[in-house]
């Protein structure tokens, strides 16, 4: 059950993203955001072990820290990252100020393009655009810009989500 959105196009980024950027933010999209407790997450500032801490070596490659209630760790075990380890304080809600569970936008291997990944059921996509905007593309100094259209189900669900230089517009159509 559930609501279907498509979506065709994508957002270019200026400059690419380096390969370890790029890997860090499909892993982003690939791993089901939870609530984590930082204090038992390896921050990005400290050795790689640490004895009852969950590491994360993609986030800490690209020097981010955890995030508000662990919202930058990709370094979950299992299916999509869903494996509930002793970080794990909240496995239905999201971090503070993630829009939901899955963020379903995601980056070329090369670095150039954002763009769907083609997940049945997307939510809240342009509050991902914003939040990815705000917390990864901005702090990198990387710009996107282009248009990506959406079909909902519904006949009258669509239009073109349009970025320029980090600035958001959406058209219903």
């Amino acid at each position: 059950m559930g609501y279907s959105t498509d979506f065709t196009g994508h957002f270019e980024i200026t400059p690419p993203l380096d390969t370890v950027q790029a890997e860090y933010l499909q892993k982003f999209s690939e791993t089901r955001r939870m609530r984590r407790d930082n204090a038992l997450l390896v921050d990005y500032r400290e050795p790689k072990r640490q004895p009852n801490r969950v590491e994360d070596p993609l986030r800490q490659a690209v020097n981010l820290p955890t995030g508000v209630e662990g919202g930058y760790f990709v370094g979950g075990q299992g299916f999509a990252g869903q494996t509930k380890d002793m970080s794990v304080l909240d496995y239905n809600h999201p971090p503070q100020g993630q829009p939901g569970l899955w963020c379903d936008w995601t980056v070329s291997e090369d670095g150039k393009q954002l763009r769907w990944n083609g997940s049945e059921k997307t939510y809240k996509y342009v509050q991902w655009l914003q939040y990815l905007i705000d917390n990864f593309f901005e702090l990198w100094g990387r710009k996107l810009s282009g248009d990506v259209q959406w079909q909902g189900e519904s006949s009258t669900d669509m239009g073109v989500i349009s970025i320029k230089d980090n600035i958001i517009t959406v058209r219903k159509d």
